[in-house]
């Protein structure tokens, strides 16, 4: 189903004629100053197993939410940063980043695992936080190569075997049935200025709206084709790093909370179809 070769978009750390391009312009001044900012944040901000423990202790995913899209966008900029100024500078939080990931019992968003089957290992399954997860640590991976130590790339790649191709492959090849199929597509818009009382503020209000089909695989007949949205209001900030920061936690909650919101619609489909 794979190529036997890591492959990856753009190119490794050590092309340095291309780096070096990008470390002169703009948009590399950009991603060193967000880099910078964002390892300056204290307690550096992490998922624990603790974390997913409150979020259900408090029946809420609010915890995670908060902290999951600080962490991945330094697990993002840090390798960006190395590659564009080769110092070994970040290299240090990038291993601890890896190292306590791998200490997490699950990756998987706790929604998706309310029962904690995934988190105490009765199960596996991978969902879209597992595969951003995995996706920062194979671009890693994939960039700083060598520089990474051999051990620490050796978990890398048993770390996504264990929680992203072996499920996959045992949902692929186990022979269960694919009766359905789920279309979606997501649109995002926004508006600069919300009016609070009468007075214009800098504040930014993003709506998100999914669109799904559902279409039975046995007669090709469409059975289910709806839409569900949401709204988030985004604060006023001046920083990079915080500006990008606050797009995307908005832009991540909207989807997650989208994303319940199809599937809960699609089993009330199933519930009420008696299939």
């Amino acid at each position: 189903m794979l190529v036997p070769e890591p492959f990856h978009f753009g190119v490794s750390g050590d092309n340095r004629k291309e780096w070096e391009k990008l470390r002169n312009c703009v948009y590399g001044q950009r991603i060193l100053m967000m880099a910078k900012e964002s390892v300056e944040i204290t307690p550096r901000p992490m998922v624990t197993n603790e974390t997913y423990e409150s979020c259900w202790a408090k029946n809420s995913p609010a915890d995670v939410n908060a902290v999951s899209p600080v962490m991945r966008t330094r697990l993002t900029l840090l390798p960006l940063a190395e590659c564009l100024e080769p110092t070994g500078g970040y290299l240090d939080v990038i291993e601890e980043d890896i190292l306590r990931l791998a200490q997490l019992k699950s990756w998987v968003h706790p929604s998706n695992d309310m029962a904690k089957e995934i988190y105490q290992g009765q199960t596996m399954f991978a969902d879209l936080a597992a595969f951003h997860i995995a996706s920062n640590l194979v671009a890693a991976d994939y960039l700083l190569g060598e520089r990474l130590k051999p051990k620490l790339r050796a978990l890398i790649r048993s770390e996504i075997e264990w929680r992203i191709f072996k499920p996959f492959r045992e949902r692929i090849e186990s022979g269960a049935p694919l009766t359905h199929d789920l279309l979606s597509t997501l649109s995002q818009s926004s508006s600069s200025v919300v009016t609070v009382r009468g007075t214009g503020s800098e504040l930014k209000k993003m709506t998100m709206k999914a669109k799904i089909t559902l279409v039975d695989r046995s007669t090709g007949e469409v059975v289910l084709k709806d839409s569900v949205s949401s709204t988030a209001t985004l604060g006023a900030v001046s920083a990079y790093f915080a500006q990008t920061q606050s797009d995307r936690h908005g832009s991540e909650r909207l989807a997650m909370l989208l994303a319940d919101r199809v599937a809960a619609r699609v089993q009330l489909y199933f519930l009420n179809s008696g299939s």
